[in-house]
């Protein structure tokens, strides 16, 4: 695990999803763009969240991702370029601030729980 994970990455995360709250925590770190998703997913495989409970809050938490790029995509094939235009810079711009933010929020869910 340390091998793919930097040591600060998984201590900021690690106390994170291991928190009283952590299914919400989960689900809100996985609904935000910007947020190193890949790291959650080992993380998450360390922590007391049972397999089909994370399965299914990272299911849920990755549908408005799917369907904006869904929305983006069908766009582009019906050459409605400006819709998929518009669609990409709002997606831009929350994986911006996402992962500008991504600290903070970080912060306010530890604090939260």
């Amino acid at each position: 695990m340390k091998q793919m994970v930097s040591e600060v990455a998984l201590q900021k995360f690690y106390c994170l999803i291991n928190s009283p709250g952590s299914d919400i925590t989960v689900f809100l770190l996985f609904l935000i763009p910007g947020v190193p998703k890949d790291i959650l997913v080992y993380i998450a495989g360390l922590t007391p969240i049972k397999p089909f409970t994370f399965f299914i809050i990272i299911s849920i938490a990755r549908v408005p991702a799917m369907i904006g790029a869904s929305y983006i995509g069908s766009n582009i094939q019906m050459e409605n370029y400006i819709a998929a235009i518009i669609i990409f810079l709002i997606a831009c711009i929350l994986f911006i601030i996402g992962f500008m933010f991504k600290n903070r929020i970080i912060t306010i869910l530890k604090n939260m729980l």
